[in-house]
């Protein structure tokens, strides 16, 4: 009845580790099956890291049982997302993926299974999230949950059937363009997301995170959020491969709460108000993406 775990990770051995152990602390660890993928080097520089971390995963214990994916080559994030959730899906009903920069709270895995059952058959759901941006949620907001359209790549899950809608290449992504109403509605995420499509699209970028919330935006489907993020991130500190240092737009604290599901939740606009508020892009910025991307 557990959703297993896919945990990917690469270069960064304490990273990897404090991932791990903050997993063990959920109670429902004991009871599922998690499947580590580890990146092949990209360098010879990478290499000393990627043994460690990899011996690292040869000692966990304390899941259910434990499949262990180590590439030679270097796939790359998106690649290893995209290989290793289409894999576990093809052998499981619901999946929660994680990276190797990610601490929860003990009921983290409590929640994402219970949402993952709950929200199953409900089609305005995608995706589930443990994390929330740091945006304030209003005072006068009735439930423990929210919609956001906006796919989250912090400790998320999803189901078989909606993995599958996704269209990796995007090939509809020319009369995308044409429609000025759609690209509208697919920046009610972020003013942030429709560049980043595009830097997709041209080679510029190659980000499965962009192509997973154009497929929420394709279905007319959402992100399930908790009200407060039961994740936190410590990949912000120029050890990662997205981020630089210095990176604080998705700075939160974890807090530990219980979150009580609803069928009545909705997409709340002044919620989405303030997601694109944080997600605004400079006037350089946005001059940056014009000039040299038409967006």
């Amino acid at each position: 009845m557990y959703a297993p775990i896919a945990l990917f990770c690469y270069n960064r051995p304490e990273h990897f580790r404090k991932t791990v152990k903050s997993l063990l602390r959920c109670p429902e660890a004991a009871f599922s099956t998690l499947y580590i993928f580890s990146d092949g080097p990209k360098t010879a520089a990478d290499e000393a890291n990627v043994a460690i971390v990899r011996e690292y995963a040869q000692s966990i214990r304390g899941f259910e049982s434990i499949h262990l994916d180590f590439s030679e080559e270097n796939r790359g994030l998106a690649a290893s997302i995209i290989r290793g959730v289409t894999q576990v899906l093809q052998q499981h009903d619901k999946i929660v993926v994680m990276e190797d920069d990610l601490l929860c709270t003990r009921d983290y895995l409590r929640f994402m299974n219970e949402a993952l059952e709950y929200y199953r058959k409900d089609i305005r759901v995608f995706s589930i999230s443990g994390y929330l941006y740091p945006i304030e949620i209003p005072l006068d907001y009735p439930h423990d949950v929210l919609l956001l359209a906006r796919g989250c790549s912090y400790g998320w899950g999803t189901w078989p059937d909606r993995w599958a809608k996704v269209d990796w290449e995007v090939r509809d992504f020319p009369e995308f363009m044409k429609n000025k109403a759609g690209r509208r509605e697919f920046m009610r995420g972020g003013e942030d997301l429709l560049p980043m499509l595009k830097k997709q699209q041209v080679g510029v970028l190659n980000s499965w995170a962009i192509r997973w919330t154009y497929a929420h935006y394709k279905h007319q489907a959402y992100n399930l959020h908790p009200r407060a993020s039961k994740l936190e991130s410590t990949g912000m500190d120029g050890s990662g491969t997205n981020f630089g240092r210095g990176t604080h737009r998705y700075d939160v604290q974890r807090v530990e709460r219980f979150s009580r599901l609803t069928k009545a939740v909705s997409p709340d606009e002044v919620i989405h108000q303030r997601l694109r508020k944080h997600f605004r892009l400079s006037w350089i910025r946005k001059i940056i993406n014009f000039v040299r991307y038409g967006v």
